[in-house]
């Protein structure tokens, strides 16, 4: 941690920020590949989703055929990580048998732990939501979401801070063309508006819903952000358009892409208002390509041109993901397949982020999955708030004759850059303040390592007094870089309880140091 208080000094730092931009974006590494599912069968797994919660927890999703012989159906399964992806749960069946082509499970989370779980029906037609609210011990039954039978499709999933729920998909109704529906919902998908109200405003051609994403604006107002693969112009573009009134109406249809061909386009949302979206799309002469551009009046225009952030090295790049981070960091995954003949089957998954609000992008681009891997497709991406990014795919590590199973890597993010009452502090860790604090008898003491790489480090956390004396070590030993936590009751190395005042917590990791204020109350 370093404190700039002169103008030298804030020149200095602006160096050195530069310095850590170049280095974050190309030094950062992904955890080895570690996967997700348990199925035996040797069936495939695909389509996977994810949800971060809290610190360390993290949910994944996806469509699973391991049963399809047995009973002739697919499943959405799931699985719960509760060590930054180290481990995983048992795979649960959410769908267990109940309709017979559940596929492209979305999936979210809220602030009190929430876990919300939306699935197409390719078999029958229709979209279907399901909750839990015991960390995924238990699901609610099924419930229809579309409004007619038969019609819907490919749902995408958004949720507010009040839990009010979000989805949109492809629709069918209308003489088999497809159209992007709405729905909400008010009590925890118990029931969904009715009739679902359609979002675009052209009604012939190819409208295929993408994404959809909710912006708290004010305290008391949020925005919906839907956006779609169009064909209203003779080739398939990128639209966009928003609600102001929870859904009830749309405004006009915005075209967000610049090129002659835009598909599966992704957003995130920044706490600017700062709308970010990405696709892949075609130029002249080029292979399919990842492109990103950005709205800062909520839609109503967007940047030009498009920015490709994917190098033309690839034979096509497609099956995009984006995640914003809370300093304004965009993150991006995709699936490259290279130019070789006879690889067809060599896809991987590929990872770029922008420093400086999406003007310029990470080169090189960095692999996520590892050297044993054959192939990857279908990432998606989801950041925590202290810097992790995780990121999920299916794919395999056998011949190219196997079925592709659910993958899992993490990596940590660029050094943190924090303003805090006018000063300018660096910090590659995170020493979070105790709780409660004053405190009398226990306090928790939470902490987080962070570095471009994933090996063990030599770690202290030490208890001293004002005076500067040791009380008790905590912790002395190498540790992973990821979240930890410890206690402290109040005595020190021998035992012996320590009297009311203000004490030191210092952690030490990395050559790093930081140190914070404890506060004992008898």
């Amino acid at each position: 941690m370093r404190k700039i208080s002169s103008l030298a000094g804030l020149s200095v730092l602006v160096l050195f920020l530069l310095m850590v931009r170049n280095v974050s974006a190309q030094g950062i590494l992904f955890s080895p590949s570690i996967r997700v599912d348990d199925d035996t069968t040797d069936q495939s797994q695909a389509s996977p989703c994810m949800a971060a919660y809290g610190e360390n927890i993290i949910y994944i999703a996806w469509h699973d055929y391991r049963d399809i012989y047995s009973t002739g159906c697919l499943n959405i399964y799931f699985s719960s990580s509760f060590d930054d992806g180290e481990t995983w749960t048992e795979n649960l069946n959410i769908t267990n048998n109940s309709t017979l082509g559940p596929y492209l499970p979305k999936i979210e989370t809220d602030d009190v732990g929430n876990i919300y779980l939306v699935w197409g029906d390719e078999a029958l037609g229709n979209i279907y939501f399901s909750l839990s609210s015991d960390s995924s011990k238990s699901w609610s039954p099924p419930v229809m979401i579309n409004d007619i039978p038969g019609c819907a499709f490919s749902p995408y999933l958004a949720v507010d801070d009040e839990g009010t729920i979000y989805v949109t998909w492809s629709d069918t109704r209308h003489d088999f063309w497809f159209d992007v529906y709405f729905a909400r919902s008010a009590d925890q998908g118990s029931t969904w508006t009715s009739p679902a109200v359609r979002v675009n405003d052209y009604t012939s051609g190819f409208q295929g819903a993408t994404d959809i994403v909710v912006h708290k604006v004010t305290p008391s107002h949020r925005s919906i952000y839907v956006s779609w693969t169009d064909s209203r112009n003779g080739h398939h573009e990128a639209f966009f358009s928003k609600s102001e009134d929870g859904g009830r109406t749309w405004e006009e249809n915005v075209r967000a892409s610049d090129g002659d061909w835009a598909e599966y386009s992704k957003m995130a949302v920044d706490d600017s208002g700062t709308i970010h979206l990405i696709y892949w799309g075609r130029r002249p002469e080029r292979h399919p390509s990842i492109f990103y551009t950005q709205s800062t009046d909520e839609g109503s225009t967007w940047a030009t041109p498009n920015t490709m952030i994917s190098p033309d090295t690839f034979s096509s790049q497609l099956e995009q993901d984006i995640a914003v981070d809370r300093y304004r960091n965009i993150y991006a995954v995709w699936k490259t397949t290279p130019f070789l003949p006879g690889n067809e089957r060599d896809y991987h998954i590929y990872f770029a982020m922008s420093q400086d609000g999406g003007q310029t992008w990470s080169d090189p681009i960095i692999r996520v999955d590892d050297s044993t891997m054959d192939f990857g497709e279908l990432p998606c991406i989801s950041l925590v708030e202290d810097g992790r990014i995780y990121v999920a795919w299916n794919g395999h590590r056998e011949t190219p004759s196997a079925k592709g199973h659910i993958f899992f890597s993490w990596a940590q993010g660029p050094a943190w850059v924090q303003e805090n009452e006018g000063e300018i502090l660096i910090s590659r860790f995170d020493l979070k303040q105790n709780y409660p604090n004053p405190f009398n008898s226990t306090t928790l003491i939470r902490y987080h390592l962070s570095a471009v790489s994933h090996q063990r480090s030599a770690v202290s956390l030490k208890i001293y007094n004002i005076l500067g004396e040791e009380v008790i070590t905590l912790v002395d030993e190498k540790q992973k870089m990821r979240s930890h936590q410890t206690t402290w009751n109040g005595r020190d190395r021998n035992g012996k309880e320590v009297s009311s005042g203000v004490y030191l917590c210092r952690l030490r990791a990395g050559g790093y140091v930081q140190t914070r204020k404890l506060i004992l109350l008898r």
